[in-house]
């Protein structure tokens, strides 16, 4: 898009994945001009190779559970009401992934409020037989979303710039991204090196890949197991059907990191794993989807402003010692606010996530500690910050020759 540098727009959102193009739609929606920004293009890393499965997590209670759950029925009554022709509904059967994991989906069963049921003896026998001792639940009301179009559908009413943006520069009245003037900026970045440096905010980088295939094996529900399955569609005149096969399943390999992905391995890893849970006839390759997820390291979504970590500790030097501070009188850097760490229920969580940020930001609604990304400043302080408050003021002294 041609840049228009008369333009200030309410909100720059950096990255349009799934994260930058959900909280762009929620901000449009209210009557926000949202300038949408990303280096490669829209869902152009880990969430347009996204499964984009509408589910929950069948595990234990947890805190990441409940959030599903509540994220599930909000995502899935959102994408149905405004996006109908970009999700299909899809029963899912969801398989523990050995014996030893069992006791995950007998506590789902046990704790859970969702409506569920037992798999059937008619699944059942389309399953691998190794499957049997495994634990299983079946859900009716689960789907599969398209995921590119459903990120280009969510990136509509903003103007969208396939740039990339390396600094951030603060005037008195707006912030300036190359040529793009906004007053207030979203980082939606996922994996990749944020614009915002604080040492207590990181991201785990997860690989992801699909394959689409076609085959004659024909599955009338999706799979989660150790891969996620989707269920069959019809490939045109051919008498094979097409299936996704997914994973979040490489946690080493980075886009970064001068290595050269190895899709062979990749694709032969997805095949294996898919075979686990049903036989696949006359499988063939039709076409890859790789990206970089990105999951927080408290498998949590972060929200919310982010606090100056050097301005809070100039404030509050004793925080390093122990000083309890309320977290309204911290230093927050001004008007840059994030939406990460989504992993791989992006496609779940991002819409429930930016409905939550956006009702902060427009709103002034609280954000659940758990959510905010001040959670991670503060566990910082206890664990790293004295070393880091000594070693920056050891800094300031050099350079004031002291």
């Amino acid at each position: 898009m041609k840049k228009n540098s008369e333009v200030i727009y309410d909100y720059a959102v950096v990255g349009a994945g799934i994260n930058g193009t959900a909280i762009a739609y929620f901000l449009t929606q209210e009557g926000k001009k949202i300038a949408l920004i990303d280096k490669e293009g829209i869902a152009s890393g880990g969430s347009g190779a996204a499964g984009a499965f509408i589910s929950p997590k069948f595990t234990k209670q947890s805190p990441l559970r409940s959030l599903l759950e509540r994220a599930y029925i909000f995502s899935l009554e959102f994408y149905h009401d405004n996006f109908s022709e970009l999700i299909k509904s899809s029963s899912l059967c969801h398989i523990s992934t050995d014996v030893t994991q069992n006791y995950k989906i007998e506590d789902f069963k046990k704790t859970s409020q969702l409506k569920w049921s037992e798999v059937s003896s008619t699944i059942e026998r389309q399953l691998q037989k190794e499957t049997a001792n495994y634990a299983k639940v079946f859900i009716e009301n689960a789907a599969v979303v398209n995921a590119k179009g459903m990120c280009d559908a969510l990136a509509k009413g903003s103007d969208f710039y396939h740039d990339r943006i390396d600094k951030i520069v603060k005037t008195e009245d707006f912030f300036v991204l190359n040529s793009i003037k906004a007053k207030k900026i979203i980082m939606a970045t996922g994996a990749y090196e944020a614009l915002v440096q604080e040492p207590y905010v990181s991201n785990r980088g997860i690989w992801g890949h699909r394959v689409d295939i076609t085959t004659s094996t024909e599955l009338s529900f999706s799979i989660h197991q150790e891969v996620s399955i989707s269920k069959s569609k019809r490939n045109g005149d051919t008498q094979n059907s097409m299936l996704s096969i997914g994973a979040t399943h490489d946690i080493h390999f980075h886009p970064d990191s001068g290595e050269t992905y190895n899709y062979t391995k990749g694709r032969e890893e997805l095949l294996d794993k898919a075979r686990k849970s049903i036989a696949l006839h006359d499988a063939t390759i039709v076409k890859d989807y790789v990206g970089l997820r990105s999951g927080s390291n408290d498998t949590m979504p972060h929200l919310g402003r982010f606090v100056d970590s050097e301005a809070t500790f100039k404030k509050y030097p004793n925080m390093v010692n122990g000083l309890k501070v309320n977290s309204e009188n911290f230093v927050y850097h001004d008007n840059i606010y994030t939406l990460n760490g989504v992993g791989g229920y992006g496609f779940v969580l991002a819409p429930y996530s930016a409905k939550i940020l956006c009702d902060m930001l427009l709103k002034n609604k609280r954000l659940d500690d758990t959510l905010d990304v001040k959670r991670f400043f503060l566990r910082w302080v206890k664990k790293d910050g004295k070393k880091y408050f000594l070693k920056s003021k050891q800094k300031i002294n050099n350079e004031s020759g002291i």
